[in-house]
Order: C-alpha cells, then structure tokens, then sequence
C-alpha cells in the first residue's frame, strides 16, 4: 500500500469512527432520556452506569484504532524501505523485512481483537462479508505464518519461545481476574526459575 492510500484509509477510518461514536452517545443518551424518569433510582443508576461504560469503551476502541493505525503506517514505510536498500546496523535485509512483517500482522491482529471489543464475536460488516471472529482468526493465523518463517530462519529460537510461552501460561491466572491455568503450580515455578537463569525475566 502506498502512503497517500494510507492516509487515504485513515481518513475513512476516521469518519466511520466518527459516525460509530456519535450514533452509539445518541442511543445511549436516548435510552437514559426514555427510561429514566420512569425507573427506581437503583435501575436508574444501572442505566448511567451502561451508558458511561459504552463510552468509555468507545473511547477505548478509538485510542487504540489510532494507535494501530499509526504503527501500521510506520510498517508500511519499513517494508517499503527494506526494498529499497534500508540499513539497521547488525540486521540483513531479509531480516528487517520479516521484523517488519511481523509488526504489520500484529498491528492488524490488534484492529481486529478491537472489532471484536466494540461489536461482538458474530457481528460483520453491514455489507455482508466474515464475522469478527472469522477475521481475528485470519489475523492470529497470519501472526504465527511469520513466526514460524523467523523460526524457521532462526532470528528467534524454538526452545527459548516455548519456554517463555508456557511461563506466561502459567502466570495468566495471576494477572488476570476470570481466567484459569491448568499448569500446576510447582511447573510454573520451574519454568520460571529456568528462564531468570537463562537470563531472562517472569514477563
């Protein structure tokens, strides 16, 4: 994709976000104003209590599509620089180019993962098409297509990201609220103890 196109699909995304934000803070506060003189003050607090969590929630989504969107464009211009004789210190041309293809698929496994966030599992576009969970599906798949091509082409190693992917298995449960581990806790804690002596840390 070239940089005017870039900039043209953010300037869309801007607008269909723009719409997507004034129609939701309009049905919310539709919604508030319908039922509100109606319902027990207790409901009526569960009524605001939605309405201001859909918007922070939409303003979630929007940071995080802007972020995206920023990073992706950074992507774009390494993968085109790859080509064109670009130089890190240390890193082939190959390898800047899979770097750079990883960062781009990760970047749009995020924008779907914020799909999913904002509408649902099930929903599509109005034009028809894949659901949300389709699509970050594809994502996820086209992420680990370009780790396996950097495990293949040794810039990272099998073992080390096994290992860390087990560590971080296990750790799940403690940084999270509602997500269980079935990796017994003596196995978390070997696996920890040899990556810190690897060299690396819990994270």
């Amino acid at each position: 994709m070239t940089k005017a196109g870039t900039r043209e699909q953010g300037v869309g995304s801007r607008r269909l976000r723009r719409r997507l934000g004034g129609w939701l803070r309009e049905l919310g506060q539709a919604i508030a104003e319908s039922e509100y003189e109606t319902t027990p003050q207790p409901q009526r607090r569960e009524l605001e209590e939605q309405v201001d969590r859909l918007n922070r929630s939409l303003e979630y989504a929007e940071k995080a599509h802007d972020a995206v969107a920023r990073r992706l464009a950074r992507t774009e211009e390494l993968l085109f620089a790859a080509t064109e004789g670009y130089e890190v210190p240390g890193l082939t041309p190959a390898e800047i180019e899979r770097l750079a293809l990883l960062a781009e698929e990760c970047g749009e496994a995020v924008q779907a993962v914020c799909k999913v966030l904002r509408h649902g599992w099930e929903s599509q576009s109005p034009y028809g098409g894949k659901t949300n969970r389709v699509a970050l599906e594809r994502e996820i798949g086209n992420v680990r297509a370009v780790v396996n091509l950097m495990l293949d082409e040794k810039d990272v190693r099998l073992g080390d990201v096994q290992a860390w992917q087990r560590a971080k298995r296990g750790q799940i449960v403690k940084w999270t609220h509602h997500q269980a581990c079935s990796m017994p806790r003596d196995e978390q804690l070997a696996m920890i103890e040899l990556i810190q002596l690897n060299g690396g840390s819990e994270r």
